[in-house]
């Protein structure tokens, strides 16, 4: 395929082809590890695999919102930018403590423990250090750059000219309102919702959709993806601290 027909990939080859990338990428390095070393170190690697993972797709993803959206930045600069920065960070991190609280009310975690893979003891099988910087920075960009920018904008541009041609049936300045709000929540809530089901857990229904939301949110009203990077690393630190020293 040439550059102009990867170019014109419609919106929901645009959409699949990042997952399905991701898929393989870490379902490439865990072949590779349990071919090395057998099954038995794959809990223990996990946390590496995935950083290895993140660090091949970070680039691809940058290349590919380039390449589809020609990406976007930044409304916000200098000082100011630094101090939403850190009010994101501070935000995502009191959100995790409090899902955390939450989550292990004795009814509430009992009603989780019901469902398979909600177990988390292979994030947290590596060392500290290695956790902070896959989960609060390798990870936190790669999901964000395949959600926030990859994802959302595909299906925005997918449910976009569903919104328009009721909008025409309908008519009306009320109407234009209302198309403008649905071209906005209705891909954000399809990103949300696909961010939560690729975590591969029930309990992240209610904990990666909300968040989901919020990181659209952010990187809307801030226009960049440092704002839902920072909010999402800042919710793993959090949940990775309390972890560590609550063990």
């Amino acid at each position: 395929m040439d550059r102009e027909h990867f170019q014109a990939l419609p919106p929901m080859a645009r959409l699949a082809l990042p997952l399905l990338i991701s898929y393989a990428a870490m379902g490439l390095f865990v072949f590779l590890a349990e071919s090395l070393m057998g099954p038995e170190p794959l809990m223990r690697l996990d946390t590496l695999l995935t950083g290895l993972s993140a660090s091949v797709l970070i680039p691809l993803y940058l290349k590919l919102n380039w390449e589809w959206y020609g990406g976007k930045e930044k409304r916000f600069v200098g000082f100011q930018r630094a101090l939403w920065l850190f009010l994101s960070v501070l935000l995502g991190a009191v959100l995790s403590l409090l899902y955390g609280m939450l989550s292990s009310l004795p009814n509430v975690s009992n009603f989780f423990q019901l469902f398979p893979g909600e177990s988390q003891e292979q994030m947290f099988a590596s060392p500290l250090v290695l956790q902070l910087l896959v989960y609060c920075l390798l990870t936190p960009v790669s999901e964000e750059l395949l959600f926030r920018a990859l994802s959302f904008s595909a299906i925005r541009e997918m449910t976009e000219k569903i919104s328009v041609l009721r909008a025409r049936r309908r008519g009306g300045a009320a109407e234009d309102r209302k198309r403008e709000t649905e071209t906005i929540f209705l891909p954000a809530f399809l990103t949300a919702l696909l961010f939560a089901i690729y975590h591969g857990s029930f309990s992240q229904l209610f904990y990666a959709l909300p968040m989901g939301l919020l990181f659209q949110y952010a990187e809307r009203e801030g226009g960049s993806l440092c704002f839902p990077i920072a909010m999402h690393g800042g919710a793993n630190l959090a949940a990775l601290l309390a972890e560590h020293f609550s063990s």
